[in-house]
This record gives C-alpha cells, sequence and structure tokens, in this order.
C-alpha cells in the first residue's frame, strides 16, 4: 500500500512490500476469535457464534451414516476453523472429518474406554487442534488416554495440512528422558511469552507410580514445528499424602484410574495454570490446583492446592473436591469450575491457599457434574448436559462475570442430543511480522525510534534477535531501530527488518523523503531538551520525563497502539507525567511529543500485560 503523509514542507511516501490480511477486531479475547467460533458436540450437534461474538445459532449433521459413530462425539471433540470462522474439518478423538463430513483419519488416538464408547473419544480434554500463526494451513492434533482404559495410547499427534486435506499416521509424543508416559485427560494449550509461539501443556498419570501425577511436560511450537523434547516440570504437585498441623500424618491411599479424570486450563494472559480432578481421600486439597506459569521456560511452580484445607488433625472447612473441568473469566483471575457441588468459583489472584480456599462459592446447583463448562463468544457460560439442551448463565456485566456473581440460569434448545464434551482447540490467526509506520516524523528530529510488531496480535516484533537495515545508513542503532532522518537525506531509502527464531522473517518499507528546505523544528528540539520515558518495556505505568518543557506552550503527548489507532492523549502540564497502561492490551505502541498539531520527537513503548 502506499501511504503520504505531510509535515509542514515534507512529503513522505511509505510503501509496504507484501499484502497485509484483515485481522480480527478482537484479537485478545481468545473465546471470541472467530477461529474458535464453532463447537461440535453430541449427535452431529454444531453450535456457531457468528463472527466470533454474535448469539450462538444451532444446527446439525447426520449420525451414524458410513461409518460407526459418524459425527458423533463423547466428551473432548475439536473444530478447526479459519479466521473467519469458515469450519476446515472437526473430529471427536477418533475421526477427523473435513467441513462436508468426508472421513480424512479414522486413525485417532484419543482414549475411548477400551472400545466401550465405540469410535468416540471419551477423555475431558482427549483432543486439542493448535495452530502456529506463522504456519496456517498446518494444524496439530494431540489426543490423550482416558479414565477407564487399562492400557493407554499416551500423548499422540497428528498433523493436519488444509491445504491438502492429508493427515499423517499419528505419532506418540515421549517424556524428557526420551521414554514412553501414560498421560492424564488434561491437555491444553497457550501462547509463548514471545507473543507467537505456543506451549502445550499435559500432566503425567501415576497409574504406574502414583509420584508421576506431580509431572507436567510442556511441548512447544515455533514456527520450525514441534519440538519433541519437552520441559518437564518435576514434582511440582506436594508429595502424595497429607501431613497435618500437629505432625500427624494422612497416608495415601490407593491409586485410582478416576484420578485422571479432570481438566488442565491455561489462563487467558498464560501466566497461570489450573487443575481439576476426580480426586478424593488424602489428596482431595489437589482436586482443584493454582499454578504459576512461566510461559518464557514452559515451567509450572508454586502449586497451590485449595479445594480443601489442612487442620490439627484432618482437613477443615468446606469440601471443595471432586471436580471435572474449569473455565477461567476474562480477567484470567477468576476460575468457574464444574463440581459435584454445583458451578463454582474462586479467586486464583489471592496469594495463599487459604485466601483462595476461603473465595470459593457456588454460583449454581443447576449444573451438571460431568459436563464441560467453556466461555462462549457472547459473553455467557455454557455446560454441555447429555440432554437436547444446554445449560447457560448470563452475567449482568463483565465485573460480574470476573466476580461470579448475579448469574443468571437459562437453558439453551439444541435440535439433537450434546454430550460430556465440547471443543477444544488453540488456533491464531495466521502472523506477519508488520514494521510499524511512523504517522509523521521531520528529517529535523535527530532520533526516531522504528519499531516493528505482529500484524494481528500487535506483539513486540523485536522480541526475537533482530537487525535493522537502512540503504541509506541511517539507522544509529541497528538493534533498536534508532533512525536519524537527515542521514538519508534526499531520495528513497529502503528499511528491513529482520527476525530470526528458529525462521528467518523480515518485512521492507520504502521511504521517499523531500528534502526540507527550512528546519521548522530545529528550534523546538533544542527547547524541549532531553525526553525519557521508563520503565520501557512495562506492565502498569510508563514515566514520561522532558526537560524544559515550560519553554513550549501546548506541549502534549498523543500515543498510538500498532494499528494507528490513537488510545491516550495528554497535555503536559509538568515533568516527570506518569500514564497508567495497565488496561492496555500487550503489544507495541508509539507516544508522539507534540507542539501544537507538529510532532516533535516520537519513542516506541512496549507493553506486557
Amino acid at each position: 500500500m502506499i501511504k503520504k503523509i505531510l509535515v509542514g514542507v515534507f512529503v513522505f511516501l511509505f510503501l509496504k512490500s507484501g499484502n497485509s490480511q484483515t485481522c480480527p477486531t478482537n484479537e485478545v479475547k481468545q473465546w471470541q476469535w472467530k477461529s474458535h467460533s464453532n463447537w461440535f458436540f453430541g449427535d452431529g450437534v454444531f453450535l456457531n457464534f457468528s463472527e466470533g461474538t454474535g448469539l450462538p445459532q444451532a444446527s446439525y449433521k447426520d449420525v451414524h451414516v458410513g461409518g460407526y459413530n459418524y459425527n458423533q462425539g463423547y466428551e473432548a471433540t475439536t473444530v478447526i476453523s479459519d479466521i473467519n470462522g469458515h469450519i476446515q474439518a472437526y473430529s471427536n478423538g477418533r475421526y477427523l472429518w473435513d467441513s462436508a463430513g468426508v472421513t480424512l483419519s479414522s486413525e485417532m488416538l484419543a482414549g475411548n474406554e477400551s472400545g466401550g464408547v465405540g469410535m468416540r473419544g471419551s477423555s475431558a480434554q482427549g483432543v486439542l487442534s493448535v495452530r502456529h500463526p506463522t504456519n496456517p494451513h498446518k494444524v496439530y492434533l494431540f489426543t490423550t488416554d482416558d479414565a477407564l482404559t487399562s492400557t493407554g495410547n499416551g500423548v499422540n499427534y497428528s498433523v493436519f495440512n488444509v491445504k491438502t486435506n492429508e493427515v499423517t499416521k499419528p505419532v506418540r509424543l515421549k517424556n524428557d528422558a526420551g521414554i514412553d508416559y501414560r498421560p492424564t485427560e488434561q491437555l491444553d494449550a497457550t501462547f509463548h511469552s514471545n507473543g507467537i509461539d505456543i506451549w502445550v501443556i499435559v500432566r503425567q498419570s501415576g497409574r504406574n507410580s502414583f509420584d508421576n501425577f506431580r509431572n507436567f511436560y510442556s511441548y512447544l511450537i515455533t514456527c520450525e514445528g514441534l519440538n519433541l523434547i519437552p520441559v518437564k516440570s518435576d514434582h511440582v504437585v506436594p508429595e502424595t499424602g497429607k501431613v497435618f498441623n500437629t505432625g500427624a500424618s494422612k497416608q495415601t491411599g490407593p491409586w485410582r484410574g478416576d484420578m485422571e479424570r479432570g481438566a488442565l486450563k491455561a489462563s487467558w494472559d498464560g501466566t497461570k495454570i489450573a487443575t481439576v480432578n476426580d480426586v478424593s481421600g488424602a489428596e482431595s486439597d489437589e482436586a482443584t490446583m493454582i499454578f504459576d506459569f512461566d510461559n518464557t521456560t514452559g515451567v509450572l511452580s508454586n502449586c497451590k492446592p485449595v479445594a480443601r484445607l489442612t487442620g490439627d488433625w484432618n482437613w477443615v472447612g468446606v469440601n471443595y473436591s471432586g471436580n471435572y473441568d474449569c473455565e477461567w473469566s476474562p480477567d484470567s483471575k477468576g476460575l468457574f469450575i464444574s463440581s459435584k457441588n454445583g458451578i463454582l468459583w474462586l479467586d486464583a489472584s489471592l496469594s495463599s491457599v487459604e485466601e483462595i480456599h476461603q473465595s470459593t462459592k457456588i454460583v449454581s446447583t443447576h449444573s451438571r457434574y460431568f459436563g464441560d463448562i467453556k466461555l462462549g463468544g457472547d459473553g455467557l457460560l455454557y455446560q454441555s448436559t447429555g440432554s437436547n439442551y444446554l445449560n447457560t448463565w448470563s452475567f449482568m456485566s463483565v465485573n460480574d462475570l470476573n466476580s461470579g456473581i448475579n448469574a443468571q440460569f437459562n437453558k439453551f434448545p439444541l435440535p439433537r442430543s450434546s454430550s460430556r464434551g465440547f471443543s477444544n482447540m488453540f488456533l491464531p490467526y495466521s502472523e506477519e511480522l508488520k514494521i510499524e509506520e511512523p504517522s509523521s516524523v521531520c528529517d529535523t528530529v535527530g532520533y526516531f525510534d522504528f519499531g516493528a510488531s505482529w500484524e494481528c496480535l500487535g506483539s513486540d516484533g523485536e522480541y526475537f534477535p533482530h537487525q535493522w537495515n537502512s540503504s541509506k545508513g541511517a539507522f544509529t542503532n541497528s538493534q533498536t531501530g534508532e533512525y536519524d532522518p537527515s542521514i538519508a537525506g534526499d531520495g528513497n531509502d529502503t528499511i528491513i527488518f529482520t527476525a530470526t527464531s528458529n525462521c528467518t522473517f523480515s518485512d521492507t518499507l520504502i521511504l521517499y523523503i523531500n528534502k526540507c528546505g527550512l528546519n521548522v523544528t530545529s528550534v523546538l528540539d533544542e527547547l524541549l531538551g532531553e525526553l525519557s520515558i521508563f520503565p520501557n518495556p512495562t506492565k502498569n505505568e510508563v514515566t514520561v520525563s522532558i526537560d524544559n518543557y515550560t519553554n513550549l506552550s501546548g506541549v502534549s503527548i498523543k500515543v498510538l497502539d500498532a494499528l494507528g489507532t490513537v488510545v491516550h492523549q495528554q497535555l503536559i502540564t509538568g515533568s516527570p507525567q506518569s500514564i497508567d497502561v495497565s488496561s492496555w492490551t500487550a503489544g507495541v505502541y508509539f507516544l508522539h511529543v507534540m507542539n501544537g498539531s507538529k510532532t516533535v520527537d516520537i519513542r516506541k513503548i512496549v507493553v506486557n500485560n
């Protein structure tokens, strides 16, 4: 595209190479991604949230046509949709069908109770589809065992090529030592801290050794593919059995296969992991656990078992054990739980086990214990029931949803029966690197900080090792993107940004400069003095310090996001001044210092919320 910007007597033309895609407007809300807008479950039932956020519409496909359990789901399923919400394929953990219902594979290995439920997966999170943003035509399909199968298949993955409709045969994943292991039913995915790569997290079963129930494995998907050597979170769950306050010990009971049943959910911001399991007895406090998750290393830590509290000689307080599924509230602080006690809510952001346990409350008793719960694109909480309706809970506001209060129960009718499960997927839209185009700059500005971001997510493109290049040598720092327009002078300057992780990504910007004959901002620069922004990157607030700001009248700050939208404006009435960024979406922003309508300096801010 060609973009013209007029600043005084300057004319800047920016010509981007390549074609830009249309990004979803709700990119930060995973439950509203169009690629997550289709659910498949039960007797061929499909639920579609129009445009990702609309009211759901139910439809169905015929079942038992052309094969056993054709178009039928039992527990976990998955639907693969493109970034516009068009279905490309769907699976019940044993079959994979294309959008027309043609069988693409009957070799998937989700646990099915040793054949007791036919060709349907019988695991709470038994199948998960994952797509890396830089490889939109390659989708990974992961499957796990189920609690009722004595001899499992382990964690397996297949690769589905969306272009060719070809599916690879399942491959069993191994642990960090290269050995087969048995997983629980728990499986989920979340972004790496770089905002592009993806972690897939699995919990190990304690069936062969109770001690293994304390371990988790995180597999990383990059642009290059799936890393088959996982990161192990070793014995991150407390020792089996319990020691009470007086030192009295409650010995570990026998392993029960039902303990494998449950769910693992990464918080929307990727900083927490919650697990729920059907456990009781000496381990019943572990029926709900909250972990910190380091999305840079893939390691879980700081385990908080919160379903029960230990007293002097035994358990004290309310027993919230016996759980099946969970779902995070939009703020990644509250956690909803599908439990034998009903639908629960707790505040996972609190610091201690006691505080989190005591925050637990029953939201509704209108629920089915063994039923998935899932946040819909319309902001309602849904639960599968095994009947021809879904349980739903609406909330008066997002704050109420985050706090688990004022829930209104209802039933959503279906044309066919549902089952126990919903669809599990992590399908970000495709991504390309994008050089941020300055909205205005003058060649008398001695410092300009170019930036790059991923086009849709807006996350920092300079996270990876990178290099800035100018055909006229105008970068004074090729690592930080500091650029001096006066060095470039007249004519064309080709700016190339290259980032390298496992793969190489680049973007090109062609800059045409008509040299100004009048230094309209040099006096302003001298009067303005030193500009400092800190901390940067930041999370909660950023401080702007401007020397000599009193020398100028009408000095203001304007901040633009990666899409060029103004997100903040204020007059400079003192220095330093702080800007609250705690509610801003993580990504790259550009701070413009304005004297009247003229930009006299531009700096990049990176927000890591």
